[in-house]
């Protein structure tokens, strides 16, 4: 499957890369290594993950960072084949991100 990004994925994963890259210097990589590494399995795995919600008729699945503790958002669309990040939420905040 294909990954797409909306513009809100976009900028939530640059906030967040960079955030990692001031505040964690003992591994300033570690985010983006792990995003990275999280998309290739969503590529063959797309059904990992809880699902979260139901928006437009469409489930939004989420799945756990561990190591940088936070969350992807997406929807997958099998008919399209491919699977849109709709955001990265740190998981440590006191709610979700409205979808």
């Amino acid at each position: 499957m294909r990954i797409r990004y909306t513009r809100r994925a976009e900028l939530s994963i640059g906030r967040l890369d960079d955030w990692w890259r001031a505040q964690r210097r003992a591994a300033p990589d570690l985010f983006w290594t792990e995003l990275g590494e999280t998309v290739e399995l969503l590529k063959s795995s797309p059904e990992m993950g809880a699902v979260y919600k139901t928006r437009k008729g469409n489930q939004v699945r989420r799945v756990l960072l561990p190591k940088s503790d936070s969350h992807v958002y997406f929807e997958i669309d099998r008919d399209a084949d491919w699977i849109m990040l709709l955001v990265v939420w740190g998981a440590r905040r006191e709610r979700g991100p409205k979808l």
